[in-house]
């Protein structure tokens, strides 16, 4: 790990399978080394919190937009947000507990 990197920013790792074995592992371990760990599973056990933010913009006047770029606008911000809301509501549900934060662009 490169030292001033660390020192201006800190280096960020993302680990699949990050919730049991050699992938909990690596990202224990990478935590431990400073870095900003995010890790996925295929089963999460517990989710707290869920910022939904991810979202695209079309720029111009309406008529000149194709369908396909709308589609695409509705498709990441609408079912996108909807997608990760289903995902992580059986959870929260579960747990008894959790907050979910939608931004709007």
């Amino acid at each position: 790990m490169d030292r001033r990197r660390t020192r201006s920013r800190r280096a960020v790792a993302l680990v699949t399978g990050a919730s049991s074995g050699i992938g909990q592992a690596c990202a224990e371990e990478l935590a431990r080394a400073g870095l900003v760990v995010f890790g996925t599973s295929r089963r999460p056990r517990r989710i707290d919190v869920l910022v939904n933010n991810a979202g695209i913009a079309l720029e111009g006047a309406l008529e000149e937009t194709a369908i396909g770029e709308f589609k695409d606008v509705v498709e990441t911000n609408l079912f996108g947000t909807v997608r990760m809301m289903q995902a992580v509501l059986p959870i929260m549900r579960k747990q008894r507990g959790g907050r979910i934060v939608n931004m709007d662009r």
